[in-house]
């Protein structure tokens, strides 16, 4: 992608970059952090050629020129902040997916944000793609133990597939 950054964006992209405060080093260079604004990802967010960028691949570009489409601007440095050119490099989508595995950054198992944070885990009733309340399933759970219902009755009666309502009988979700 061809981008022509003004001289007043190129004057604010390293108006907020600070050379001297990260102490985050990569083969011996220190981390430029970004101390503007950022991306909810972490990354830093740059207005300029009319779009939200990310702050690393505007430097990227200034350093080294236009980014083809399709690529990533990926660290050395691991540092999200960092908008050092000598940090960076492109790589495919794959390439930052073996980048991440290679370092150990892969959330998996007990490292997961569901077993790290489960207290910000939505679930039942609160979550947004529920259908059910917590009594409709109580009601659910009775109306099949009193066998005068099928899971297909009590499918069509709440509004869900039958699928679902065999799931809840197995206390394998909630709805």
């Amino acid at each position: 992608m061809q981008t022509n950054y003004t001289p007043e964006e190129i004057e604010k992209l390293w108006g907020n970059i600070d050379k001297e405060v990260s102490i985050t080093f990569y083969n011996g260079s220190r981390c430029w952090e970004w101390i503007a604004g950022y991306f909810d990802t972490g990354y830093g967010s740059i207005w300029a050629a009319n779009k939200n960028r990310g702050a690393h691949r505007v430097s990227y570009e200034l350093a080294f020129g236009e980014i083809q489409d399709g690529l990533f601007v990926l660290h050395r440095c691991d540092n999200r902040r960092c908008c050092n050119p000598a940090h960076l490099f492109l790589g495919t989508n794959k390439d930052n997916m073996e980048d991440r595995n290679k370092k150990g950054r892969m959330a998996y198992g007990e490292r997961h944000g569901s077993r790290l944070h489960p207290d910000r885990m939505v679930r039942g009733e609160d979550h947004p793609q529920c259908k059910l309340s917590d009594e409709q399933i109580a009601e659910i759970r009775q109306r099949y133990a009193s066998g005068k219902e099928t899971q297909r009755d009590l499918a069509k009666m709440f509004g869900v597939g039958q699928s679902q309502i065999q799931r809840i009988l197995k206390y394998e979700s909630r709805a």
